[in-house]
């Protein structure tokens, strides 16, 4: 049986309208495409809407950058384009190697124009772009496309093949991508969400930042430590819409020296919390002493956050109490930080999904603990529970060894309601549950409770005495971390 041959069809119109695709680089260039024709990229249309004239008006302008990348690369001389180059397009017409000092500014444009040119239809392939399922104009490899190591991509093609086959709208959206990512010379940063509004504002701000970078009219900003999560998370805390799915975070580089891609995932439980917390006022002072738990000079406490959300979000919770729960002796009952506790609860509650009625057994036990620390007027007492909470049979024993004193006590001195009642064992020493995270919360329920109570034992003034000589208000943080906090126009 023969086979049909596929007809291909002049579709020129389609080939200058952009349709968003499942491939995460390609959908942030297209919010990219449509930023850069517009005057102010946040007034860009969205990629669907986006005019014929406004498509063409946008490759005009990446083709303009790309020649003047080149020329700055012919004379020798720095730009911003020229330092990413290689990272994006290696091999292309525009990237800065010996030959271009060799041609002329005017053969050099113009062999750049011919790569950003759409092939005539009568050069198509009869294939479909993979990614949209248009009549492709071509097959396109690593020049054009990022297509680097990981989850079925490959950096090159087989032998004797160009490539994928893609339309040209889809091929555009790859060139547009550089102004869509945060440029570092070294692998590039990305932001993507499946939250389309989410994505269109992320792409549109970078854009912005990008373009004003490459006029002159910004400078870069100087990278360091965790950098990348960094910029995620400054993005999620300039948004003012509630997130409506997770983040994605994509550290790439498409250089030839050494191609590489990383994925790393927020879910939208915690990009969510990140967003909202840290534009309440209520948590304004929590977030100022989480970022000063995370502050170990010389990187900023803000940048070990945004390390840890992308990478191990639990340690915010245990970051936040150890914080708590962090002082010695009586500081932590004295000193004790409410709006943390707060914001450490609402951690526990919006991202980790640990139901209220858990956490209020926890907190009702706590109460009880509480009562049974500062009927001894000894600061030991509370030194004792400490030191039982580092391990799982100590605190079994120390909790057995209260509830039985407390049964055994006359009814005319103590209640006689049970110290500790079977739901509350089973969430504080279930080994199949999350025990440990409940007896985190203990320990921080009890100072809070404490705290409340305003325990002050006999022995206590020599430590309290210590507490207010050694002064122990917040260190200052740094600047960039008081920016971070400081409103969302850092």
């Amino acid at each position: 049986m023969t086979a049909v041959p596929v007809r291909k069809v002049d579709g020129r119109a389609a080939q200058r309208s952009v349709v968003l695709t499942a491939h995460p680089l390609q959908r942030i260039g297209a919010f990219a495409l449509a930023a850069i024709q517009a005057e102010e990229p946040v007034d860009a249309p969205h990629p669907a809407d986006l005019t014929p004239v406004g498509f063409d008006r946008a490759v005009e302008l990446m083709i303009e950058d790309a020649c003047l990348a080149a020329d700055y690369g012919r004379r020798g001389k720095d730009s911003f384009w020229l330092k990413s180059s290689g990272a994006f397009f290696p091999n292309s017409k525009m990237n800065h190697r010996p030959t271009l000092g060799k041609r002329p500014r005017a053969e050099n444009d113009e062999r750049i124009r011919a790569w950003r040119t759409m092939p005539e239809p009568a050069d198509w392939p009869a294939a479909p772009c993979v990614l949209c399922g248009r009549n492709a104009v071509g097959f396109y490899g690593k020049v054009d496309v990022p297509l680097v190591d990981a989850a079925g991509y490959c950096n090159s093609t087989p032998r004797g093949h160009g490539g994928l086959a893609l339309c040209w709208p889809c091929v555009c959206c790859f060139h547009a991508l550089p102004y869509g990512a945060r440029l570092t010379g070294g692998p590039s940063t990305a932001v993507h969400s499946w939250d389309e509004e989410f994505l269109a504002w992320a792409t549109l701000e970078q854009a912005d930042t990008t373009c004003r970078e490459i006029t002159g009219e910004k400078k870069p900003d100087p990278s360091g430590r965790y950098q990348h999560e960094r910029t995620a998370l400054l993005a999620i805390r300039r948004y003012e819409q509630p997130m409506r799915a997770g983040v994605e975070l994509m550290v790439f580089s498409n250089d030839n020296r050494g191609p590489s891609l990383g994925m790393y995932g927020l879910e939208e439980p915690l990009a969510e919390w990140l967003r909202s917390t840290l534009r309440e006022p209520v948590f304004r002072r929590a977030w100022r002493s989480l970022i000063a738990a995370y502050e170990v000079p010389p990187v900023q406490g803000n940048r070990r956050l945004a390390r840890d959300a992308f990478h191990r979000p639990l340690r915010i919770f245990l970051t936040a109490a150890d914080r708590l729960a962090g002082g010695r002796g009586l500081r932590a009952v004295t000193r004790f930080d409410r709006p943390l506790a707060d914001l450490t609860l609402s951690f526990l509650r919006e991202v980790m999904d640990v139901n209220q009625a858990d956490v209020d057994q926890v907190e009702r036990l706590a109460r009880e603990v509480a009562a049974e620390i500062s009927q001894e007027d000894s600061a030991g007492a509370l030194m004792g529970f400490r030191v039982a909470c580092r391990s799982v049979v100590a605190l079994q024993k120390w909790l057995e060894k209260k509830a039985v004193l407390r049964a055994l006590r006359p009814s005319s001195t103590a209640r006689r309601d049970p110290l500790l009642n079977t739901a509350q064992f089973r969430l504080l020493f279930d080994p199949d549950g999350q025990g440990w995270l409940y007896r985190r919360l203990l320990l921080i329920a009890v100072l809070g409770a404490l705290h409340e109570l305003g325990w002050t034992p006999q022995d206590a003034d020599d430590e309290l005495a210590e507490i207010e000589a050694e002064k122990i208000d917040d260190v200052p943080l740094a600047a960039e971390d008081e920016a971070f906090l400081g409103g969302v126009s850092e």
